[in-house]
């Protein structure tokens, strides 16, 4: 199995025009957004049609150097969040273990002054709020409930989940917003357990307690589409140096990938672990 990781490569495999091939990436005025459109239907409508179905929205990154990073987890942006909310949409967002949460909608106000410091001159919540990661602190083994959430291909995928009930300050809006934090902790080999927290607009009236467990276990999915897209179709081996060549090879790695996605659903019953490496060999 070559490795085709330049257009010079490419174009000696498949007997092509060097120079038409590169006219193609590099300057053809060809629609990638259209490509991109495209290919987003073709996925929608090849998907099994099932009751519980959203969009797990990951970024594709390359790992960071130093301590100064830009990407944050997407629960975090409130702006981010309610953008999804506006548009009657469920969502499930990873959010950092620090966020502050207040486990009772409270007022929003100038606090008291205490005759210490400065006067209070500005808005904020009354009560005091909590990290998350402190919270779990004083949760004791009955506030987690044991839900088997789905098969994986090294066994199912049992975890302890805890679900409550929170609000935010919406700092820029100067209000509460209502949320649904999801804890999930998995027991490590040496007997420490490993915490994922996570916001939802989803509501426990709404959907089961594995409902919801099962939604924020399915970012797995779109960690793995990107590695496959990464290490078996050469989605970051590009070359590019303009921004309309870099469109263009990322729209036809999208349409490449809708390829392999269909070729998995079609064997998916008699070969259900089926890879993007087994396809291209």
């Amino acid at each position: 199995m070559s490795e085709l990781s330049n257009i010079e490569r490419i174009s000696e495999e498949m007997f092509a025009n060097y120079h038409q091939m590169q006219h193609f990436i590099t300057e053809s005025t060809w629609d990638y957004r259209a490509l991109m459109d495209q290919v987003s239907k073709d996925v929608s409508n090849s998907l099994p049609q099932r009751k519980l179905t959203g969009l797990i929205i990951d970024e594709s990154g390359w790992e960071k150097k130093g301590d100064k990073s830009v990407d944050g987890y997407y629960g975090n942006s409130i702006e981010f969040a309610e953008s999804i909310d506006s548009m009657g949409l469920v969502y499930m967002l990873d959010i950092h273990s620090n966020l502050l949460v207040y486990l009772e909608k409270c007022e929003i106000g100038i606090p008291p002054f205490t005759g210490k410091g400065r006067k209070p001159v500005k808005e904020k919540p009354l009560s005091e709020g909590i990290r998350a990661d402190r919270y779990i602190s004083g949760l004791s083994d009955k506030d987690w409930q044991l839900i088997d959430v789905r098969n994986t291909t090294k066994g199912k995928l049992i975890a302890d989940y805890h679900f409550r009930t929170v609000y935010l300050w919406d700092k820029a809006n100067n209000r509460m917003l209502r949320r649904l934090l999801v804890i999930r902790r998995n027991q490590m080999p040496k007997g420490d357990y490993q915490y994922k927290y996570s916001f939802t607009n989803a509501n426990l009236g709404q959907y089961t307690g594995k409902g919801v467990a099962y939604m924020q276990a399915q970012r797995f999915f779109v960690e793995h589409c990107i590695k496959e897209n990464k290490q078996i179709l050469g989605m970051d081996k590009y070359q590019t140096r303009k921004w309309l060549a870099w469109y263009h090879q990322i729209a036809l790695n999208f349409l490449l990938s809708t390829f392999v996605l269909k070729e998995k659903l079609l064997c998916f019953d008699d070969i259900p672990l089926l890879s993007a490496r087994d396809i291209k060999r």
